[in-house]
């Protein structure tokens, strides 16, 4: 394993769309997202609920006079622990209906999602167990004598901490991951793989088992801990002997993604993606950060206590104190892919999930992924940015974008014969209003193609004008957005 230090310099300026999704004058705590669904726990005026966000609209999913705490979510679905007026049990949520998973005299605590499976920690009457719930039927997954802690889930996996050691539940058979030599204990799990902190006898390092083997991460003097990990990418918070820094395993390779002399902690990963907290060395309190697998970006600029983050993709989620209470705030970063047919000799842009997956998954004969051309915006949500409209001819078997609302009427009022209009595809910046650090989209026509070609590349573009101008005409600068 081998060790980098990403290049010290100062994190960009955020390139992400900053929202605050609650408005209000109470406390909202401890966001967590999955994809664009946020959940978290706020105050009601009497006692604390559980709010969750879809991307465009908040829901309350409780309603009583007790308190409701430490929600998770995965997809549409969500997990909490409310009190029932003795004690505290655990809450599930499909999208649609809420279920009461336990009725006991216990109280049941730290609950886990993923997908329809649910794990949390329950008293049996003597200590603390681990219980895991299919999506139809709770099972009881440890019975010892000691206490058991941490569950987390990933799939049908499961892994805990019991008696100082790690154990992965893989759908069927409980297996111990670790030694009895030392202490270990904060296991976390994304499908076999599972990232712990132990002891080695001096301090303490990260571990990481792949499925079939067990791997120490870290080998030093200073204390490793909070390891996270999504697929074979793990994010921990390590000692360099005067602060803690934030360090990131690709599966192969460790590098360190600060390098200061602050404090950065809490880190979350995401596939690629990483995100943390820690002092900026200019305000008065902490600030997020994110790490896209090349760059660190700093979300917020501000003087509250932001934090502690979580992460979803490019999603970001985290509270922050505004005007004398907590609120929610979330950051995304709005891709737009690029698709070729080499079919129809076209290509295709769009920032929707959706059909991007659908053109990947179902039409690969027609359409090939090639990569992300630049990244937009969802919403009008910067000042500045205007709406980029598509359309879609079917005589030409072409998609066209525009920005100029008299192109947009030109089509729509005299060529309805020869093109649909289907709507606002993003918002980018048109030219004369974009920031500094906005790069320009390029546009070009073919007649003989009969299609627009749109590209950031300065070297796709300056190919098409010296070696392709008998095929690719330049139009304009098109609208302005970020690489």
């Amino acid at each position: 394993m081998f060790l980098t230090v990403l290049a010290a310099c100062s994190p960009v300026r955020a390139r992400m769309v900053v929202t605050q999704l609650t408005y209000n004058d109470i406390d909202d705590y401890e966001p967590q997202v999955s994809g664009s669904n946020v959940v978290w726990y706020g105050y009601d005026g009497s006692d604390y609920e559980i709010f969750f966000y879809d991307g465009s609209t908040i829901t309350q999913l409780t309603y009583n006079d007790i308190d409701d705490y430490d929600p998770q979510v995965s997809g549409s679905n969500v997990v909490w622990r409310g009190h029932d007026g003795s004690d505290t049990e655990i809450f599930f949520y499909d999208g649609s209906t809420v279920t009461q998973l336990t009725y006991n005299g216990y109280n049941d605590d730290f609950p886990q999602v993923s997908g329809s499976n649910v794990v949390w920690r329950g008293h049996d009457g003597s200590d603390y167990e681990i219980f895991f719930y299919d999506g139809s039927t709770v099972t009881q997954l440890t019975n010892n004598g000691y206490d058991d802690y941490d569950p987390q889930v990933s799939g049908s996996n499961v892994v805990w901490e019991g008696d100082w050691k790690i154990f992965l539940y893989d759908g069927s058979t409980i297996t111990r991951l670790t030694e009895d030599l030392h202490f270990e204990w904060n296991p976390q799990v994304s499908g076999s793989n599972v990232v712990w902190q132990g002891s080695d006898g001096n301090d303490t390092e990260i571990f990481f088992y792949n499925g079939s083997t067990r791997n120490q991460l870290t080998n030093n003097s200073y204390n490793d801990f909070d390891p996270q990990v999504s697929g074979s990418n793990v994010v921990w918070t390590g000692g360099d002997g005067s602060t803690t820094e934030t360090f990131f395993y690709n599966g192969s390779t460790t590098t360190r993604l600060t390098n200061n002399s602050y404090y950065d902690y809490g880190p979350q990963v995401s596939g690629s993606n990483a995100v943390w907290f820690g002092y900026d060395g200019s305000s008065d309190s902490d600030e997020i950060f994110f790490y896209d697998g090349s760059t660190v970006t700093q979300l917020t600029y501000n003087s509250s206590a932001a934090g502690p983050p979580q992460i979803s993709g490019s999603n970001v989620v985290w509270m922050d104190w505004v005007g004398g209470d907590y609120e929610i705030f979330m950051a995304k970063n709005t891709p737009v892919y690029r698709f070729w047919s080499p079919v129809n000799s076209r290509h295709f842009y769009t920032i929707k999930e959706a059909e991007k997956d659908k053109l990947i998954d179902i039409y690969a004969h027609v359409w090939t992924y090639e990569s992300i051309a630049y990244y937009a915006f969802e919403t009008d949500s910067e000042p500045g940015l205007v709406p980029v409209y598509r359309f879609w001819s079917p005589v030409l078997i072409a998609h066209f974008y525009t920005t100029s609302e008299s192109e947009r009427d030109k089509l729509i009022n005299i060529y309805p014969h020869v093109w649909t209009y289907e709507g606002i595809a993003f918002y980018a910046y048109p030219e004369g209003q974009q920031p500094g650090d906005a790069e320009e989209v390029y546009r070009f026509w073919s007649p003989v193609l009969e299609t627009h070609f749109y590209t950031m590349n300065e070297t796709e573009k300056n190919k098409l004008i010296d070696n392709y101008s008998h095929v690719w005409t330049y139009e304009s600068v098109a609208w302005y957005a970020y690489e």
